[in-house]
C-alpha cells in the first residue's frame, strides 16, 4: 500500500486492513480489495507467475477450495 488504507476480504469472510508501507502476499485465494475509508488509496500490485502444485491441482479439479491465505 503506497498511500491510504485497503481491506483484503477473503472468501471465508476474514479481513485484513493494510495501511501505507504495509505488504500483503495473496496466495491464490478468492478475494476482494475494499477501500473502507473516505480517502483515496494507492496500491502497487506485483503479479508473479507460479506453477500449480499437484495437490492444489487435484483440489481445484475436485471443486474444493484451498483455504490458503
Amino acid at each position: 500500500v503506497l498511500e491510504g488504507a485497503v481491506t483484503l476480504v477473503l472468501d471465508d469472510g476474514s479481513t485484513t486492513t493494510a495501511g501505507a508501507s504495509d505488504l500483503i502476499v495473496q496466495r491464490g485465494t478468492e478475494h476482494a480489495w475494499e477501500n473502507r475509508t473516505n480517502a483515496p488509496t494507492r496500491i502497487l500490485f506485483v503479479l508473479i507467475g507460479a506453477r500449480v502444485q499437484d495437490e492444489l491441482r487435484a483440489l481445484l479439479d475436485s471443486g474444493g477450495r484451498s483455504g490458503v491465505a
